[in-house]
Order: structure tokens, then C-alpha cells, then sequence
């Protein structure tokens, strides 16, 4: 069973991935917060308590009205929730990551498994969705899971489609520094 799991993953995961990196009207922007008011770190690998087996890599944090929130990208073995969109006319796709962003007061539901050296260029925002609690991160975590098992439709001519499916799965090998390679078992930046 796990081997057609991760067949399917494969040919669902996003056409030609190269994460290049991402206009700067699309990346987090983390200089602007005082990030030592947060409990998680950027490259924080957290599970969610719960019956099921979610978990996410802290990728970004915003501050409003409504408190702190941290920008959480779900991950599906060595995979993470992303999507890819035209940019321009060019023909060419930005590879994104579809966030689902849990305010502060809720996280205490997150738990922190370890730690990931990412390339902060290769994070874009994507897709976004507020959470206030657990069943919010559910909701997220389940639309997300069954978007991805639509057939994605092609970056480059889909920006004459009217309802384009621009969700995918990405590679986490492909939002760490260079030097980094992903294994949640042997990986050395995995930090604990």
C-alpha cells in the first residue's frame, strides 16, 4: 500500500520544479516582526496533537489585531503543500507554498519535533487560510490533501484556464539550503 502512496505522490508532486527564486512581492517578510515574542523558530518541523499524523515546517510569522500568527506550510511524508502559478507572459511558474497561518493562542496544540536549515529565497506565499484552533488546522490540512489528488493543471497554459488546479506537492529538499538533504531519520539538520 505505501508503495502506490508514494507513486501517486510522485506523479501528483508539481511538473518541473526548480524553485527559482521568488519575486520579493510574494516572500514572507520576517524583518519587520520581532520574532524572540514567538515560541517557534523559521524552520521549526512541529506534529500537531491530534489522532492524526499532521505535521508542518514553520515558514513564516505576521503580527495584527487579532494577536501573532505562525505561518505553517503541512507536509506529507518528504513532501509540502505548494502549488505553482504563471508569472507573467512569459511562460514561466513561481513555486509557492500554500500556508495556513495558527494564531498564538492555539499553539499549544503544535509540538516541536526539530529544526530545518531553509533558503528563505525560496519561500513564497502561495495560498493562505487563517486558523484560530485545531479543527481550523484539520480543515486546512484535509482541503489541502484533497485538492492534490486533482489532476494539476499545466503552469504555463493555465492562466487561460478558468479554474486552474495550481495545488502540488513539493520535494522539502527543494526549500533547504544547498547544502542540506532531507531525511527525517539521518538528516544532520535536523536539529533537536
Amino acid at each position: 500500500m505505501t508503495k502506490y502512496i508514494i507513486i501517486i505522490v510522485l506523479i501528483i508532486s508539481c511538473t518541473n520544479s526548480q524553485f527559482s527564486p521568488v519575486p520579493e512581492t510574494l516572500k514572507a517578510d520576517l524583518t519587520s516582526l520581532t520574532l524572540n515574542k514567538f515560541n517557534f523558530e523559521f524552520g521549526d518541523i512541529v506534529n500537531i496533537k491530534s489522532d492524526q499524523q499532521i505535521s508542518g515546517i514553520i515558514v513564516d510569522f505576521t503580527e495584527d489585531e487579532g494577536g501573532r500568527w505562525y505561518g505553517l506550510c503541512f507536509t506529507y511524508g518528504n513532501y509540502i503543500f505548494g502549488r505553482q502559478i504563471p508569472n507573467g507572459l512569459n511562460g514561466e511558474c513561481i513555486d509557492l507554498l500554500d500556508i495556513s497561518y495558527l494564531n498564538d493562542r492555539s499553539d499549544s496544540i503544535l509540538i516541536k519535533k526539530g529544526n530545518l536549515k531553509l533558503d528563505f529565497h525560496k519561500i513564497g506565499i502561495g495560498s493562505i487560510s487563517p486558523a484560530k484552533n485545531y479543527e481550523e488546522l484539520v480543515r486546512d490540512y484535509s482541503f489541502g490533501i484533497e485538492q492534490r489528488k486533482k489532476t494539476q493543471s499545466d503552469c504555463k497554459s493555465s492562466k487561460f484556464e478558468l479554474k486552474p488546479i495550481n495545488e502540488c506537492y513539493f520535494e522539502i529538499d527543494d526549500i533547504l539550503l544547498k547544502t542540506d538533504s532531507f531525511d527525517r531519520e539521518t538528516n544532520p539538520n535536523l536539529r533537536k
